[in-house]
């Protein structure tokens, strides 16, 4: 959590901009997982069939990954 003074200032201290690059790395990895985790159930959906209210939550899944995955690749120290 970024502490009052870095809240204040916008400027982060090396040590937090570590944090923040540490966090973002892991959330990469865990979104990675995800996005194969999803490609195989879009396999699944195909043999077993899907609604169309399904395809729509399956292509917003996969649109928030993919953010999610930009978000995390951006500039270190970037918030």
């Amino acid at each position: 959590m970024l502490k009052t003074k870095e809240r204040t200032t916008g400027k982060l201290t090396p040590e937090v901009k570590d944090e923040l690059d540490s966090f973002k790395a892991v959330t990469r990895n865990l979104v990675i997982n995800a996005e194969k985790v999803v490609e195989e159930m879009d396999g699944l959906c195909i043999v077993c069939g899907q609604t169309e209210e399904m395809a729509e939550k399956y292509h917003l899944l996969k649109h928030y990954l993919d953010y999610l995955g930009r978000f995390c690749e951006g500039e270190k120290g970037e918030i």
